[in-house]
């Protein structure tokens, strides 16, 4: 259900799954309704996906924004598989690189095994992944 967040947040809608007559999550997020969004915030919906570190693995719509983000010493990702991915991306594809991130920094949950030595603060990295989905979102 909406609201899962505080009062007026949007994005955190919850797909949930029906298993022997109960409802769960699947831990997916989705957005709201355009509508909801739209009369909550006063703005335009954008469509658009942020990939932090990852890639699709199903085709996307050609008609979103598709952003990767990817620190310069991420030792994790495997970037065969994103070039394989590709095949799966929107039209409006566009890497960035941030330098000297790493592929942990972007959850914060600690050293991954064969990932790179980060050149750049956590905070560093999440500030600079802020700025482009911002730059991104912006008219």
């Amino acid at each position: 259900p909406a609201g899962n967040g505080p009062e007026g947040e949007t994005g955190t809608t919850v797909r949930y799954q029906k298993t022997g007559g109960f409802l769960k999550p699947e831990g997916a997020l989705i957005p709201p309704p355009k509508d909801a969004v739209q009369h909550r915030m006063g703005v335009e919906v954008h469509k658009g996906i942020f990939l932090f570190a990852s890639y699709p693995s199903k085709p996307l719509p050609e008609n979103i924004k598709e952003i990767l983000l990817v620190g310069s010493e991420d030792g994790v990702i495997r970037w065969e598989k994103v070039q394989k991915a590709r095949e799966y991306s929107s039209k409006d594809y566009t890497e960035h690189i941030i330098e000297g991130g790493n592929h942990a920094q972007f959850g914060s949950y600690g050293r991954q095994k064969g990932d790179g030595r980060a050149l750049i603060s956590a905070q560093m990295q999440i500030n600079e992944s802020v700025e482009v989905i911002k730059d991104a979102l912006s008219y």
